[in-house]
């Protein structure tokens, strides 16, 4: 599967987790666009990393660093409005299991 197929399918999940209610609001869309833009930098940095078939130690901190970031910031989106809420905390749930898909 293509770094652009992988991609596609974790915003798949995203959205699908977001549409569960039938409603998408803007803080959820704030989130997926967040979480979207920070996993296309992680799958850059994996790619470079790749490059020689070898990820190095240094490499492998780089991608924990991004993948802790993307958390952080993800929750931060969530928690701008001061509350985190149920829906929220779901694409949160689901953001951890796709970064563990990318786990080095």
């Amino acid at each position: 599967m293509s770094k652009d197929e992988l991609l596609d399918k974790a915003l798949k999940e995203l959205v699908e987790v977001a549409f569960k209610d039938g409603v998408v609001d803007d803080a959820e869309w704030d989130m997926i666009n967040q979480i979207e833009i920070s996993l296309q930098v992680y799958a850059d940095a994996l790619d470079r990393a790749l490059l020689d078939h070898v990820i190095t130690r240094e490499e492998s901190a780089e991608l924990e660093n991004l993948r802790d970031k993307i958390m952080s910031d993800a929750k931060d989106v969530a928690g701008e409005d001061g509350v985190i809420d149920d829906e929220e905390k779901e694409l949160l749930q689901t953001l951890t299991q796709i970064l563990k898909k990318y786990r080095t």
